[in-house]
């Protein structure tokens, strides 16, 4: 079976663990993810925080709908 490859712009991700992650821990979570393909680059996986809206899931319906599916 051949897998597909869809091109995410991974240069864009940014993950963000708890402030009270270790490098240690940093660097096994970096790992993880490069080797998932799901970043291209350690800086993309930084301590830190964020905060969600009020309503964290996106509009479905509004985003199928631009690209008139």
């Amino acid at each position: 079976m051949e897998a597909d490859w869809v091109n995410l712009q991974n240069s864009t991700v940014t993950i963000l663990v708890p402030e009270d992650t270790t490098d240690e821990q940093l660097q096994l979570v970096t790992q993880k993810f490069a080797s998932a393909y799901i970043i291209i680059n350690k800086s993309q996986v930084q301590k830190g925080s964020c905060q969600l809206s009020e309503n964290p899931m996106p509009d479905i319906d509004g985003i199928v709908g631009e690209y008139g599916i």
